[in-house]
């Protein structure tokens, strides 16, 4: 900051004055500055005006609704008396009561699976993990010394198909790069297939032919192969086959997956399921990209492949009285390798009565969720003691009870919701509007009389009778139990409920006490009479984005940034008005620093006195 010299030569403190006199220039600053203090205060509060009355218009807006769909006076409660047999939740305009429903059937898919075993080849495979230890896998990418068997397997492995001349002996394991390469080099046999499998932790050795002959292992070496992979050496044949299903690679190109019914490396073809047509191609697709295609296409159906079983599985996504269609298009990959059936079992509509023992009554749905009287209901599992033997088989069935009931306590808890609203507000329009010899009390839209008009209307609306709606009671709120408190100078109107008196009327009138809130009396499908459109016509206009309140949010915006822009233009000019000073009062400095300098060399040149 530089350094002010001003008043060096005349002693006085110059920069003091100047700053003396601009504060009295920036008066006028200060009185605008306490303007707009006082006017963001009273947009604050008109914001909040709004925000409240909003909040009361949504609360009171729920009591009106819609004419058709679900409204708060339409919901009710829905119960199963077991609900492992079937559950309820109810909708709208759900028919009340008390129903017995008995469930003969329950809807199921359509199902289609392959007819036998798709891979019943003679094969040997690991008996436990090869690992010790959770997740622990054999990475087939490194040689054996580094995959991380539990002890290097070493030595060779031999194997044959007995009363064959097919044979093969592995080099020394040690002697391979990767145990993948390994793993190549026996599957390259046309007779026998090789692999790992990394979820379970397992090596598969199996034939690749479906005849008799059995399948022949042995080792050499001191930890040899087959006894660090878990698998016995030895004969495999009908008498192990059960202990060693292996199944389809589902990972494998088609050609190599070891279906029973092999299809050859270069052959493709197509089938369809249900009309849509997919191809394959032996040397390209695997099961499991297959039946991914068959799940995301049109088909309608979701196929996957069993290992437990060795079969394929193909449903409806959809239950109901349908049927599977498959049949090959060129090829014979569907009906022929996968064993699929032309056309598989159909699936079964759901059967059922409500209210009624006899199948006379009974009802079909294609699922086993669906709504009835607007109840939706989701069967779990057939009634006890249905008797499909007996000429009737509901007679002795054992009913679920389900009972439909109007949400009362809902309704009520509603209201109670809209009277804290209404009490809220009222008690916050007081506070805002609030005159007092205090200032510290003073609300800041004090003597405003439109927020005592706010105040006025609301309570109005909550205390009059509604004459319109022609019913011989329930016309004014009082007659439902929600009466104004006594009144208390000083305080804001507020509203309490008579608990008994409103759920009393809830019970027994709910369509007058529904018609009290809000009704259509000229039938052109609005709301036109009742406390809650009363209020709700009134506060739309004044909350609504745009509406009146937000205008007068917007006119004290205004105002404020007409100060600001005054502030900042008079600070401009201030900023004159100080350079002014400074360069007037600098000429005096300077004058009186020449005047003084003038005076020293007068009394300097006089002759000095002769008297000491």
């Amino acid at each position: 900051m530089p350094q002010s010299f001003m008043g060096i030569g005349s002693g006085f403190n110059i920069s003091g004055m100047i700053d003396a006199l601009m504060g009295i220039e920036r008066r006028p600053i200060i009185k605008w500055q306490d303007q707009q203090l006082q006017i963001e205060k009273k947009k604050d509060a008109w914001r909040d005006v709004n925000s409240r009355l909003k909040s009361l218009r949504d609360k009171t807006d729920t009591f009106i609704g819609e004419l058709v769909g679900e409204t708060m006076w339409s919901q009710a409660k829905a119960t199963s008396a077991d609900e492992s047999i079937v559950k309820v939740t109810p909708g709208s305009d759900v028919a009340t009561g008390v129903y017995d429903l008995r469930i003969r059937r329950l809807a199921t898919a359509a199902k289609s699976k392959s007819s036998s075993d798709l891979n019943t080849k003679y094969a040997a495979k690991s008996s436990g993990e090869v690992r010790a230890g959770l997740d622990k896998k054999i990475d087939v990418k490194k040689n054996f010394a580094e995959a991380g068997f539990d002890t290097t397997p070493d030595g060779t492995i031999t194997v044959s198909i007995a009363n064959t001349s097919n044979t093969w002996t592995s080099n020394s394991l040690s002697s391979y790069s990767t145990v993948q390469d390994f793993i190549d080099a026996a599957s390259a046999n046309s007779f026998m297939n090789m692999r790992y499998d990394e979820s379970s932790d397992r090596f598969i050795i199996e034939k690749t032919s479906t005849d008799t002959n059995g399948l022949v292992l042995s080792q050499s070496g001191t930890n040899g192969f087959l006894t660090e992979v878990n698998i016995a050496a030895g004969t495999y044949n009908s008498s192990t086959a059960a202990n060693n299903k292996t199944g389809i690679d589902v990972s494998a190109k088609l050609y190599k997956a070891n279906f029973n019914n092999m299809i050859a490396e270069a052959a493709s073809g197509s089938f369809k399921i249900n009309g849509v047509e997919f191809s394959w191609d032996a040397d390209v697709d695997t099961l499991n990209g297959l039946l991914g295609k068959i799940n995301r296409s049109d088909a309608g159906v979701t196929a996957f492949y069993d290992e437990d079983f060795d079969k394929v599985m193909v449903t409806t996504k959809e239950m109901g009285a349908s049927t599977i269609e498959i049949s090959d298009v060129t090829g014979t990959f569907a009906l022929g390798t996968l064993l699929l059936p032309n056309r598989g079992d159909a699936g079964e509509k759901a059967q059922f009565t409500i209210n009624s023992a006899d199948d006379a009554d009974q009802i079909e749905k294609d699922t086993n969720t669906f709504t009835i009287g607007g109840v939706a209901y989701d069967l779990k599992k057939i009634s006890k003691d249905i008797d499909e033997n007996a000429a009737d088989p509901y007679t002795s069935a054992q009913p679920t009870k389900i009972t439909v009931v109007r949400d009362e306590e809902g309704i009520y808890n509603k209201i109670g919701e809209f009277v804290k609203q209404f009490n809220s507000t009222m008690e916050f329009l007081a506070v805002t509007s609030k005159n007092s010899d205090k200032e510290s009390e003073r609300g800041f839209l004090a003597g405003d009389s439109t927020v005592y008009s706010f105040s006025d209307r609301l309570l109005n609306y909550v205390t009059k009778r509604y004459s319109e709606l022609n019913q011989d009671k329930y016309d004014e709120l009082s007659e439902i139990g929600i009466t104004t408190k006594k009144y208390v100078r000083g305080k804001a109107p507020q509203l309490e409920i008579e608990e008994n008196k409103l759920k009393e009327a809830i019970r027994n009138n709910p369509t007058k006490v529904q018609n009290l809130f809000a009704k259509d009396t000229d039938d052109d499908l609005k709301k036109d009479v009742g406390v809650a459109v009363s209020i709700v016509d009134y506060l739309k206009p004044l909350t609504t984005f745009g509406g009146s309140l937000e205008n007068r949010v917007r006119v004290e915006t205004d105002i404020i940034q007409d100060l600001k822009d005054r502030i900042t233009k008079f600070e401009k000019n201030l900023t004159v008005v100080e350079e002014r000073y400074k360069r007037n009062f600098g000429k005096m400095d300077r004058a009186y620093a020449f005047m003084n300098n003038q005076m020293g060399m007068l009394f300097g040149s006089m002759p000095r006195s002769r008297y000491r």
